[in-house]
């Protein structure tokens, strides 16, 4: 029996991973288990083989993408309870030509849960103006996409990657007139991140 428990003991310290993981996503590793107990391996923000991320799944053993377990930012103030999911209920963002530079920012938003979309309106007005939006997201989450629409919603500029983590773009010779920032995850898991998010008018005012 004594030598049963010590057995037993032997393996539970070699044992790679640690009890106490909390709920922060880490590394996938490279055989099987992947991750430990209570977690499950999913493609990260990269590519390759050191891109997927274990993260902590629900008591029913299924990926929590909804929030995974709070890492989501609270983004209540810009989403109020209309939301702004869509154009119609879009965040209105300030005259940029009353703004230092004409640039606004705004932090701590996030996509989430998977199949959130964040809309913000912006009004030109006056004409031959460019608009650049730019979304940096965290590397813990799903990769980002964007676009600049027109006053109908209908995209004028896909926001493209220029950087770790990040994705912009800029759409020029615009008219007065409203548009539209659009920012989105990708449909699948876990489809969230958080990010932030810059918007600026040239030339200034």
């Amino acid at each position: 029996m004594r030598s049963l428990i010590f057995a037993s003991f032997a393996l539970a310290a070699c044992s790679p991973y640690s009890p106490d993981l909390g709920p922060t996503p880490f590394f996938c590793g490279s055989a099987m288990p992947q991750c430990p107990d209570g977690y499950a391996c999913m493609n990260g923000s990269g590519s390759g083989a050191g891109s997927a991320l274990c993260v902590r799944s629900t008591g029913g053993g299924t990926v929590d993408t909804n929030n995974l377990n709070g890492m989501c930012a609270d983004d209540s103030p810009v989403e109020t309870s209309t939301r702004n999911d869509t154009i119609t209920t879009a965040y209105s963002l300030p005259d940029l030509s009353t703004r230092p530079n004409c640039s606004f920012v705004l932090s701590s938003l996030a996509i989430c849960p998977m199949g959130d979309k964040d809309d913000y309106s912006l009004v030109l007005t006056s004409d031959n103006k460019t608009i650049t939006a730019d979304v940096m997201y965290d590397t813990w989450g799903s990769p980002l996409q964007g676009a600049i629409a027109n006053s109908g919603g209908t995209p004028i500029k896909t926001l493209q990657t220029g950087g770790t983590n990040d994705v912009s773009g800029s759409a020029s010779s615009l008219p007065a007139g409203q548009y539209f920032i659009e920012v989105f995850g990708p449909a699948s898991a876990p489809g969230i991140n958080n990010y932030k998010l810059t918007v600026t008018m040239t030339p200034c005012p």
